[in-house]
């Protein structure tokens, strides 16, 4: 992550390996973001640092920001196809993994969790590694006026 709020109400920065290393298992978060090189450059970092420790990628994003982040984990030098044939590294289209749970327009419970469900199910995979993931729906639906 590249700001923080800090007491003060002011911005710092933080580097963003020091910010995942911080995050505990099962929390969640938001992040704001000025600029789409801000959100790439932490989730470039917490991808490359999941893959590094053996845990499964989900990644939920939108076609562009897929692409660009696919474009910076090349660099790394990770076998894309072979992480996704296994399972580790499963990148989802945002908008098409709406559709499968939603309902006159507004997200169904019961579809949203077995969506979850099966895709944990794919990434922990056989040896039940740990998963971490990203996702861009909230902010998807958050942006066609659901905010309820």
């Amino acid at each position: 992550m590249d700001k923080e709020i800090s007491k003060s109400n002011e911005w710092k920065q933080c580097k963003s390996h020091v910010f995942w290393g911080e995050l505990a298992p099962s929390e969640h978060l938001v992040q704001i973001y000025e600029n789409d090189d801000v959100v790439l450059d932490s989730l470039e970092e917490f991808v490359h640092a999941g893959f590094k420790a053996g845990d499964s990628v989900i990644i939920i994003a939108t076609e562009e920001h897929m692409n660009a982040l696919n474009d910076r984990l090349k660099v790394h030098e990770l076998d894309l196809e072979q992480l996704q044939s296994d399972n580790q590294y499963i990148p989802l289209n945002a908008h098409e993994t709406l559709e499968k749970f939603m309902v006159n327009g507004w997200p169904d419970e019961s579809l949203f969790m077995k969506m979850v469900k099966d895709v944990i199910g794919l990434a922990r995979g056989k040896g039940n590694r740990l998963v971490r993931a990203y996702g861009e729906m909230v902010a998807i639906l958050w942006g066609q006026g659901h905010n309820g």
